[in-house]
């Protein structure tokens, strides 16, 4: 892609199963986030969410910071 800084994905995984969902996430995290590159992601998958550095919920239009176990 052109080595941006920052890629955008809404809902890559969406209408895909667990494992090649879990499959495509490790190779655009390892093209983003492995070379130091931020990786912003929306999804519903908190197996995905758990990865990130830094979580936000959208709840009633208000952004809240979220803690995952």
């Amino acid at each position: 892609m052109n080595n941006p800084d920052v890629v955008l994905a809404d809902e890559p995984t969406g209408d895909l199963d667990p494992e090649t969902g879990q499959a495509v996430i490790d190779v655009i995290w390892k093209q983003t986030v492995g070379r130091g590159r931020s990786f912003l992601i929306v999804t519903h998958d908190y197996s995905i969410a758990r990865r990130a550095n830094r979580v936000l919920r959208i709840a009633q239009g208000r952004l809240h910071p979220e803690k995952l176990d």
